[in-house]
């Protein structure tokens, strides 16, 4: 649904920014850009603008000019449920195709395994229900060493659980997921990825690459969010001058990670309370096996308590102006 039209002066009209412009043909998202402008800046149009997360409002601000406040998303509709895994050694990893299509995603997985393979006494399992994640990973190739089996510490559960319908809901996801697992991993191979907030919401620990990795990630995946088509044409870049770098421009060596580096600041992986991050794999392994779940669930949902009674009260805000 696009704002063709500018509502009467009586009515009120809020546009929540969710994900930039995914959804949208690429021939035309300009002038989709161009429309929203036009009513940001319109006097006459009695508009609210929200976007769903700061990293979101940051690209608008340097695209647009546009300072808008963010609702960062609480996923209030996930089910309530005990966390009975929480003593368990198991780990389930969170989807991540895009991470796992790029080499490095592959190495990490096969560092990982490797690492494990030679100490044994971790006792760490790792789940997936990835459609393609064992096909892609364990391919002819991509383990060479007799030593490594990752059949030792890796199930994937569409092979264990076939015919279980319940794998096929959202809610028999994270039930699943709760109550045989101790953490979940996350790979944002999205950066405004739902299943981060819903893994918060949900109460069940998590670990996420810190910032020096998704510095890394920013410069390799070409995310959706950082491509260069999402300036529009006819608005100088970053008009508040208040950025450092421009997310839109590619840039080589050093100044390219120095510019992943600030913009992963905005991201909600990087800056959410009680989340477990890590820079490489024996930081990932050490976190796992020294980690508290109890007090990190209960860290997390005090915190998640509080961001859901300001989205609350933010929505008010909004839908009172």
């Amino acid at each position: 649904v696009l704002v063709t039209v500018l509502p009467a002066d009586d009515v009120g009209v809020i546009i929540h920014v969710d994900d930039l412009f995914d959804m949208a043909p690429e021939w035309m998202e300009g002038d989709i850009l161009q429309r929203l402008v036009n009513v940001a800046w319109s006097e006459e149009s009695p508009v609210y603008f929200i976007a769903s997360a700061p990293f979101v409002a940051a690209l608008v601000e340097f695209a647009w000019g546009l300072e808008m406040p963010f609702i960062s998303r609480v996923a209030a509709y996930v089910p309530l449920l005990e966390h009975k895994g929480h003593n368990s050694r198991n780990v389930m990893i969170q989807r991540c195709d895009s991470f796992i299509d790029k080499r490095h995603g592959m190495l990490f997985f096969r560092f990982l395994f490797k690492f494990l393979s030679v100490n044994a006494w971790m006792n760490l399992r790792f789940f997936s229900l990835m459609p393609r994640f064992s096909e892609d990973l364990f391919s002819a190739g991509n383990f060479h060493d007799h030593e490594v089996v990752p059949s030792h510490f890796f199930t994937d559960l569409r092979d264990q659980d076939k015919g279980r319908a319940h794998l096929l809901t959202f809610d028999g996801i994270w039930t699943l997921t709760m109550n045989t697992c101790m953490a979940t991993l996350f790979f944002p191979d999205d950066l405004a990825k739902c299943s981060f907030y819903e893994a918060y919401a949900v109460g069940i620990p998590i670990f996420a690459p810190g910032r020096k990795y998704l510095s890394r990630l920013l410069v390799s995946m070409d995310y959706y969010h950082l491509l260069p088509r999402h300036q529009p044409s006819g608005i100088p870049p970053d008009p508040t001058n208040k950025f450092l770098f421009s997310p839109f421009e590619r840039l080589e060596g050093q100044a390219a990670l120095l510019q992943a580096y600030y913009w992963a600041g905005f991201l909600d992986f990087v800056t959410y309370d009680f989340v477990s991050r890590f820079e490489s794999v024996p930081e990932l392994l050490w976190g796992l096996l020294t980690f508290d779940a109890p007090k990190t669930r209960q860290e997390m949902s005090a915190k998640w308590q509080h961001r859901f009674s300001y989205a609350v009260e933010s929505w008010q805000t909004a839908l009172m102006f």
